[in-house]
């Protein structure tokens, strides 16, 4: 009678344990191997959701898809803006116009880079906060040359510089971005030299264009007549 009734208890506490995992949605597999340690396979209900899945070794990893950020990668090579137009040993004048032009290292990724275009700043060497840049304009992603039409501004040193997609690790200029992908063409910089036109006034002409041939020798000729009167009256 006692081996029935611990029988009975036994089938029951079991029934149950398998119910009450069942409403979890967790299954326990337990190994009847003898002398083998039981092991355990846990299936989330999170996994069902789609959005976390659990591996084998118990951590988590995504199952859903997300544009990746710009990977910094040390060991890959970035591009750089090249600009050869100005350069340090040219001048220009306030009030005429100038090109500013520029390339890309060989290692720069041009196929996607830049992707929305070039910013363009100058800086003033008198200027005392290096951060503070004045924006030029941008242009076009297919671009590489800008036509300035130099404003009527002080004479002195300049810096200028190219930004692609007006994205700086420094936070000077542009949008601050935490590093470039491999490949990027970092910013350009180059410096140049302007002037203001110097005003020249002409000499008077003391004989007009306007004034004949006849009315430039009149005072000669005048004077030629008074020799000659002075020479009859002397005789």
């Amino acid at each position: 009678m006692m081996i029935c009734t611990k029988l009975v208890l036994f089938v029951v506490s079991f029934l149950w344990l398998h119910l009450d995992l069942a409403a979890g949605q967790t299954t326990v597999q337990v190994s009847s191997a003898s002398g083998a340690n039981p092991s355990t396979t846990v299936a989330s209900s999170a996994a069902s959701s789609g959005t976390l899945g659990t591996t084998a070794s118990g951590s988590t990893a995504p199952t859903s898809t997300s544009s990746p950020a710009p990977i910094c990668d040390g060991s890959k090579l970035l591009g750089n803006v090249v600009l050869t137009s100005p350069n340090s040993s040219s001048y220009h004048y306030v009030g005429t116009s100038l090109t500013i032009a520029w390339g890309y290292s060989s290692v720069t990724d041009t196929a996607n880079y830049p992707a929305n275009g070039s910013w363009i700043y100058y800086q003033s060497s008198t200027q005392t906060d290096p951060r503070k840049w004045t924006f030029l304009s941008s242009v076009s992603k297919t671009d590489r040359s800008f036509l300035w039409q130099v404003p009527q501004m002080a004479a002195g040193a300049y810096t200028i510089r190219v930004v692609t997609d007006n994205q700086d690790v420094q936070n000077i200029t542009g949008n601050l971005v935490p590093c470039y992908p491999p490949g990027f063409p970092g910013i350009g910089s180059t410096s140049l030299q302007l002037y203001q036109p110097t005003d020249v006034t002409p000499a008077p002409d003391p004989y007009p264009p306007n004034k004949s041939i006849g009315s430039r020798l009149a005072p000669f000729a005048a004077a030629l007549v008074g020799v000659a009167l002075i020479h009859v009256l002397v005789l």
